[in-house]
């Protein structure tokens, strides 16, 4: 597309909208809990709430109808004292029961279900069928996201008939360089550059996020609120990794796919850059390292906050 598209350009515009929404959605129901006390605490004090509060209360009672907080998080809340728990914390055994793995809740929960079909399911209950569902999708989104991007690291044949359905998954792949909008941005920038961006994007956000958090622990507050609030802080970091691992891992992993042309090898994701030489090897030994972090350390860190 060209970069001065009126009418891409403002698709792209609308997309970067509904996602940056989808985004703050998502961080918003991180620090649920947090708000809520807060809010009671707010209301408590002024007898009523602002208007702005009163929004921000409203959303929160449509996350907690939709499930939200269990759909993305694995848990099933069973009172507003509920607090997500993280892996340094102590965890009550009334609690306990309601953790789910992150990567298991959707196959654990099916077997439970058909292991004891007459059960019954309730909005409390541990198999919550709309929470079920929501985590079903949730995984089948995250399946159809990496296959989608397969193909810019590996060349396969998919059969014709599943190519549409990748294809039509594909969109929720789109980063910065691909959006025909922002793309003009990114014209001109070299693929080794482009790569180093994108293997410090992450770091760069959680770490400026993380002195951000620093900054707006209150200073008065609670032990509980204290602890809501770094749960927050621990679910947002949560929501931003899953936002950005597909797209990240993809770049970082396209430095070692490589393909023969005529006798040389090339870079598949850009077959101007030659393989092997003292350029790809510099970044070859820096993909190494991003590939410890992001493709196996931010599975272990899923794995030891869902455990």
């Amino acid at each position: 597309a060209r970069c001065g598209g009126g009418l891409v350009g403002g698709g792209a515009v609308l997309l970067v909208l509904l996602l940056g929404a989808l985004l703050a959605l998502w961080l918003l129901a991180a620090f649920s809990r947090y708000l809520e006390a807060h809010l009671d605490v707010h209301a408590e004090a002024e007898g009523e709430a602002e208007s702005a509060s009163w929004l921000v209360q409203k959303t929160l009672e449509a996350l907690q109808r939709l499930k939200v907080d269990g759909i993305l998080f694995g848990r099933r809340a069973k009172s507003r004292r509920d607090v997500y728990t993280r892996p340094t914390e102590r965890v009550e055994p009334q609690e306990r029961s309601a953790l789910a793995s992150w990567t298991c809740a959707t196959v654990s929960l099916i077997e439970r279900m058909v292991e004891e079909p007459g059960s019954p399911v309730g909005a409390g209950h541990d198999r919550d069928i709309h929470t079920t569902a929501g985590q079903m999708l949730l995984q089948a989104f995250i399946y159809m996201q990496t296959l989608a991007v397969v193909n810019k690291v590996f060349d396969i044949r998919w059969p014709a008939k599943f190519v549409k359905v990748m294809s039509a998954a594909a969109i929720c792949n789109l980063t910065l360089d691909e959006i025909p909008l922002l793309s003009c941005l990114f014209k001109g920038v070299d693929y080794y550059r482009s790569y180093l961006l994108w293997g410090f994007l992450p770091l760069g956000v959680l770490a400026g996020a993380g002195a951000v958090a620093a900054c707006l622990v209150p200073p008065h507050s609670t032990p509980r609120k204290r602890e809501l609030f770094l749960s927050g802080v621990h679910r947002g970091a949560l929501v931003l990794l899953f936002a950005l691992y597909v797209p990240v891992t993809t770049r970082v992993m396209s430095i070692f796919s490589c393909r023969e042309i005529d006798g040389q090898r090339y870079l598949r994701a850009d077959l101007t850059k030659q393989c092997y030489d003292f350029e790809h090897l510099a970044h070859l030994v820096v993909g190494l390292v991003f590939a410890a972090v992001y493709v196996v350390g931010v599975p272990l860190f899923y794995g030891a906050s869902f455990r």
